[in-house]
């Protein structure tokens, strides 16, 4: 266990949350824009992570309009597979 660890490296109480926080790698970019689609994060968490990742507050805030846009566009676009199937699945009809 690492926090069995770090108080047998004699590691102070107060560094050895911050060394936990960096044993974690951080979401990336891609994976960010994928759980704001899904609803799972909020815009200000969003912002939050992209300053993480190194982004500055211009370009993450950027960052954050271009994944709204994309996050309301995308629901609306569906597959040709998708369309297909539904259809051969007598969910989609003609009409």
């Amino acid at each position: 266990d690492l926090d069995e660890y770090l108080a047998m490296a004699d590691i102070s109480p107060f560094w050895r949350d911050r060394i936990k926080a960096l044993t974690f790698p951080p979401l990336t970019r891609v994976d960010l824009r994928r759980i704001y689609a899904l609803g799972l994060i909020s815009d200000e968490e969003l912002k939050a992570r992209l300053l993480e990742l190194g982004y500055s507050i211009k370009d993450a805030e950027r960052l954050m309009e271009f994944y709204k846009v994309y996050k309301h566009e995308s629901g609306r676009e569906l597959t040709k597979s998708m369309i297909v199937e539904g259809y051969l699945e007598s969910i989609i009809t003609k009409e």
